[in-house]
């Protein structure tokens, strides 16, 4: 299903419009300015905070903001996503702010993917981001968050390999092992037709636990309890 507010994604629309005529202008400072000036406008109108207001906040206070009664609003985080996207390819962005903004930009498009947002681009944005930070290290609640939209979005085995890949990269961690058996545990939980769907059948689903605990094992001692 597309956003509830088509104009907040006209806008969006827009400012990559702009970018993408931007790219052959990048030394020319009225240009670079007349982006910043629009995604400025984008922060104000559409979310009532300023720019920089957004870009200090983390990723866990960005969700705050975009939610109600504990609940995410999936299209305002897809649109907040989308700027800060946008934000992190003005040319003179600094490498370090640019890969900031990104990983936030990644982290609320997997909650946004979590709610259902429906966006029938998101799974490329997700891709986007994460080939532009692959020489970043994601920390562990970005990996927690991919999971967790892979597996919603019914992509099963992908979401299996990104835990294997998160193990590896930061260890059994007790986030790590935590979230892994959650995970596997809602896996177990599914229907026989649901994992099929997922390309993650019940006995690979089984195979799978004994592999992770087997490497958590391994590297780490005792896992937690």
């Amino acid at each position: 299903m597309p956003l509830k507010d088509d104009l907040m994604l006209r806008t969006v629309e827009q400012i990559a419009r702009s970018l993408a005529r931007l790219a052959g202008r990048v030394h020319e400072p009225a240009a670079t300015a007349e982006v910043r000036g629009q995604l400025e406008d984008a922060y104000r109108d559409h979310l009532g905070v300023a720019g920089d207001t957004i870009r200090r906040l983390s990723t866990g206070q960005l969700l705050d903001v975009l939610s109600a009664a504990g609940t995410l609003d999936g299209d305002r985080a897809f649109v907040v996503a989308a700027l800060l996207e946008l934000d992190a390819e003005i040319p003179d962005a600094d490498e370090a702010r640019g890969a900031a903004l990104r990983m936030r930009a990644l982290e609320l498009y997997a909650e946004a993917g979590v709610v259902r947002v429906g966006q029938v681009d998101l799974p490329e944005r997700v891709q986007r981001l994460r080939s532009a930070l692959r020489d970043y290290q994601l920390p562990s609640a970005a990996f927690a968050r991919l999971i967790r939209y892979l597996e919603a979005d019914g992509r099963l085995a992908e979401a299996e390999d990104l835990l294997f890949e998160w193990l590896e990269d930061a260890g059994a961690t007790r986030f790590v092992v935590t979230e892994g058996r959650a995970f596997y545990e809602r896996l177990l939980a599914r229907d026989d037709a649901e994992l099929e769907a997922g390309q993650l059948p019940r006995g690979e689903v089984r195979e799978g636990i004994a592999a992770f605990e087997a490497t958590c094992a391994a590297g780490s001692g005792p896992l937690p309890s």
